[in-house]
């Protein structure tokens, strides 16, 4: 039938004798075989016929190859007969191989079909199973961006997808999607959506056909009506009133958010926005949008909202569209830390949003319900943040004069007998600041500790907590899940994250007679100082202690820092440092920088010369600083633990691979096993990363108490499964375990799904150290375009997480101009004052 010559990798079954022997153990070397005897015969100039049954196209690429390389035609052909059934394939399992070279790679195409499950997702992509509903029922993984993806899909539903199949390293091969429509479920398909959908408990396939079998075509609009009587009796009595109930109820929700899809759609709008805005606004959703689509802006941009509202008329002077960019403005001031927006700066920003001209008292007029305005100060601020911030100074303020209004507290009196005990015990004494600290906290009923690196705050939180001893309950609050590990080690009291703290006042569950201790309080926001402070009893006496250079809250406002020299609250500045901490020189310089002062600081001239200390290896651009740095960190690296800090995620991504593919290629030339799995993250150099065993990689997510796993924890990869290991979640979704992370002692099997939340570790952002602590740290002092990132603060933050040693690498300009600058969040626009 066809010319030339035949290859199969059965032929290497067949022994001398001619007489056929399989062995399954060998059928590798039997394919290697055949395209060895192909390339060969292809060498020759001959016609070539491999017979074999491809299970999916990625099998026929090095085949492609040898056609390429030796210029030869090639056709894949559909095998006629029972070929094959030798080795026990069916026909109509090969008709299935067959089915799927009907679609070649990379030629677009559309597949309808049911879900059949969904074996990964996360923030930027999904992958689910879908089978087709066609004649050939073949399966598809469907690979998808979050933003073609309207709502996630659920099994049972029913997609159109437009795109091409390509191979995949994960699922041999993918359909990547151009674009995705969720379908309504008609017909028989609707018998698979009720039965497989987990909105309809207690419905399986044979209730779902009867039903069909009752009402037909007719089926969906019978359960929009919701007829409950009818359904049930129609169902053969096979449904309970509460199933139907159920029934009715989910497939009601479900038409609704299609339909609120499509009139999304119709307005040029992303229908992703369905499911919320049905969730939020229910029934009333296209009505609440259409009376107002800027009630879009709590999930939306600006653009994309006031595209819509263009859509559905509202015009360019409408007052919803002023008062909407009012709104939007001062949204955006608060994302960035600020809690109240300058009067020029807002009139000039909504001028800007709104592309023409506009009286500022008259903007503030049209959303005056929402706002509130400083007239003395120039400043307006949204209402509910002003009503955050009043409420956070009156509690603090009001505390701190309960002693004087004579209202009872819990008492405790500083103990002279228990301090000698605990000196001896620690073996050195307390300084006269850090005894005046001590009785600071004990006397009053809210007090601040201030300090920088080396003046033991630690020691003096010890001191304290020994003094109070079991005569009160101690609430010792970490405001990160990553600083709750740190400070047991430091002060031998386990402290309570905010999340667990917050659930217990949720709860009532606080002692009235107590203290609470925030820690790193300069890390606290106002949103969260409002929720301690609106549920924390009056009888609870708080201790805020921090370093206000250190880093700032990531949320908006500044509570910590506008306390810091307000005469009414009684609080301790510590500056003496402790001569142990001295030794090493970090404390000094990094004093130096806290002061706005710029440090003496030696150049550097290798580890093997100094271990301990400040050192600058100076270089004027990015190229030549991130070479040093890889310089330095290989000679770190032989002295123990190193840790590189950069400013943007750029310079860590350069960093991170260059230091990764070294480490795999030393792997490989010392013969040890290198396997490789990739992320899902982004990359600007190879558009995604990888990693092998032995490769640090950080934690970079919402904390995950679960499992211990803390937003900027550091882990190391110890184990890339070579057979994955499936499981199924609680709610259904399957998960893949495909590598084991050794997180601080603690072994973490990861899946799939966590691997968006991961990243290479060898350089990490100054945002990411949160509490962490290493021996030595190189901390990277170069910028790229106009990307300000570096300032005082962030320069303090990274030298004071060094232990023993830190190497500044870059530009000596830029750290000499940002150490003698205020950090630039103490520019913070709020409304908070204690005086």
């Amino acid at each position: 039938m066809y010319p030339g010559t035949l290859v199969e990798a059965d032929q290497y079954f067949v022994g001398p004798d001619g007489e056929y022997r399989f062995d399954g153990s060998k059928l590798g070397e039997a394919h290697r075989w055949c395209h060895q005897e192909t390339e060969r015969l292809l060498a020759k100039g001959e016609d070539v016929v491999v017979a074999n049954t491809f299970v999916i196209r990625r099998e026929l690429r090095p085949y492609h190859q040898l056609a390429t390389k030796y210029g030869a035609h090639i056709n894949v052909v559909r095998a006629k007969g029972d070929y094959g059934s030798i080795h026990g394939v069916s026909k109509k399992k090969a008709d299935e191989y067959d089915a799927r070279f009907e679609q070649g790679y990379s030629e677009q195409n559309d597949i309808e079909g049911y879900v059949v499950s969904i074996p990964r997702y996360n923030p930027s992509e999904v992958v689910f199973c879908v089978k087709s509903t066609g004649s050939d029922a073949l399966k598809y993984y469907v690979k998808a961006t979050r933003d073609l993806v309207p709502v996630l899909p659920a099994v049972g539903e029913v997609w159109d997808i437009k795109g091409c199949l390509i191979p995949d390293p994960y699922f041999d091969e993918v359909f990547v999607a151009d674009d995705c429509d969720r379908l309504m479920p008609m017909g028989r398909n609707l018998i698979l959506f009720l039965a497989l959908n987990n909105r309809f408990p207690g419905i399986n396939s044979r209730i779902a056909d009867s039903l069909y079998f009752a009402f037909g075509d007719q089926l969906g609009e019978v359960l929009e009506q919701g007829n409950v009587e009818a359904i049930s009796y129609k169902g053969g009595r096979l449904l309970s009133a509460p199933i139907v109930e159920m029934l009715v109820e989910g497939w009601q929700e479900y038409c609704f958010e299609f339909r609120v899809m499509e009139w999304l759609r119709s307005c040029n709008a992303n229908p992703i926005l369905a499911k919320k805005i049905v969730g939020f606004w229910g029934k009333k959703a296209i009505e609440k949008i259409s009376d107002d689509p800027y009630r879009l802006l709590a999930f939306k941009s600006w653009k994309e909202v006031d595209q819509l509202a263009n859509a559905i008329g509202i015009l360019g002077n409408d007052k919803r569209r002023i008062a909407a960019a009012v709104e939007t403005v001062c949204y955006f001031y608060y994302d960035n830390g600020h809690t109240a927006v300058q009067l020029d700066a807002l009139e000039n920003d909504i001028e800007q949003l709104l592309g023409v001209p506009v009286q500022i008292e008259d903007a503030l007029t049209t959303c005056q319900d929402r706002i509130v305005e400083w007239k003395d100060r120039d400043l307006v601020q949204l209402e509910w943040a002003f009503v955050v911030e009043q409420h956070v100074q009156k509690e603090i303020l009001e505390r701190a004069k309960m002693l004087e209004k004579g209202q009872a507290l819990l008492t405790v009196e500083f103990d002279e007998n228990r301090l000698n005990k605990f000196v001896e015990t620690v073996g050195y004494p307390l300084n006269s600041e850090q005894l005046k600290a001590v009785r600071t906290v004990l006397e009053n009923p809210v007090s601040c500790i201030f300090g920088g690196l080396g003046v033991c705050k630690s020691h003096i939180l010890k001191a304290i907590f020994d003094q109070i001893g079991d005569r009160a309950t101690i609430y010792f609050l970490a405001l990160t899940g990553l600083a709750t590990k740190r400070r047991q080690e430091l002060t031998g009291i386990e402290p309570i994250s905010i999340g667990k703290f917050l659930k217990k006042l949720d709860e009532g569950g606080i002692a009235q007679n107590a203290w609470l201790f925030i820690d790193e309080a300069n890390a606290l926001d106002v949103a969260v100082a409002y929720r301690v402070l609106k549920k924390l009893p009056r009888t609870v006496r708080i201790c805020f202690i921090g370093d206000s250079y250190r880093f700032f809250p990531k949320g908006p406002g500044l509570v910590f820092h506008a306390m810091e020299g307000v005469m009414h609250i009684p609080q301790v500045e510590l500056v003496t440092m402790h001569p142990p901490e001295l030794e090493t020189g970090i404390p000094q310089v990094a004093n130096a920088i806290r002061s706005l002062t710029f440090p003496e600081i030696e150049n550097f001239v290798g580890l093997r010369k100094r271990k301990v200390g400040v050192s600058f290896l100076e270089s004027t651009c990015v190229e030549t600083t991130v070479q040093n740095i890889l310089r330095v960190y290989r000679e770190s690296k032989e002295y123990g633990d190193v840790q590189i800090v950069a400013a943007t995620n750029g310079i860590c991504e350069h960093l991170n691979q260059a230091l990764h593919k070294e480490h795999r290629e030393l792997r490989e030339y010392q013969s040890l096993e290198t396997p490789v799995l990739n992320l899902q993250n982004c990359n600007a150099l190879t558009g995604s990363e990888e990693v092998t065993v032995g490769d640090p990689v950080l934690w970079h997510s919402m904390s995950d108490h679960s499992r211990d796993l803390f937003d900027g924890m550091l882990g190391i990869v110890t184990e890339i499964f070579e057979r994955h290991i499936w499981d199924i979640t609680d709610d259904g979704l399957e998960v893949r375990y495909v590598a084991k992370i050794d997180f601080e002692g603690r072994l973490v099997n990861v899946h799939e799904s966590d691997l968006a939340n991961i990243s290479l570790g060898y350089a990490i952002t100054c945002n990411e150290i949160q509490d962490s602590q290493f021996e030595r740290v190189i901390v990277a002092v170069a910028e790229t375009g106009d990307n300000r990132v570096i300032d005082n603060s962030w320069l303090y933050t990274a030298v004071t997480s060094a232990q023993k040693q830190v190497v500044l690498v870059g530009d000596k300009g830029v750290f000499a101009r940002e150490v003698t600058t205020p950090p630039r969040a103490f520019d913070r626009i709020v409304g908070l004052k204690f005086n």
